[in-house]
């Protein structure tokens, strides 16, 4: 069993038919997101998309939301083509929510448009 967003988010887009790796390093004691916007990459046919995973929890959507949209390096991942997501799990704790989650893709000119 997975317990972590990232690995829960992971699991969720291979079971899609995606091919997924982890993209955060490790500095010491803390991680370091690609870019400062991404927990994993995902590799489809014709997309490579970015993705944060968080929980659904005490404001940590929109606190990601906006960590990312601030972020000095989004115009590039936009303009190489990439697509910008954030995946967010309920808590384990949550056991009848375990498996659902919300999707949210970032547009371009700066808006998130929930998916799932």
């Amino acid at each position: 069993m997975i317990h972590t967003t990232k690995g829960r988010g992971m699991e969720h887009f291979r079971g899609e038919g995606y091919l997924c790796g982890s993209v955060e390093s490790q500095r010491g004691q803390f991680r370091a997101d690609l870019f400062g916007l991404f927990d994993f990459v995902v590799l489809g046919e014709r997309c490579t998309w970015g993705v944060q995973a968080c929980m659904v929890a005490s404001g940590e959507i929109e606190e990601h939301k906006l960590k990312m949209v601030e972020n000095t390096n989004l115009k590039k991942v936009f303009t190489a083509g990439w697509g910008v997501y954030l995946i967010c799990f309920w808590p384990w704790a949550k056991e009848a929510k375990r498996h659902e989650f919300k999707l949210f893709q970032l547009e371009p000119y700066g808006l998130w448009r929930q998916i799932e």
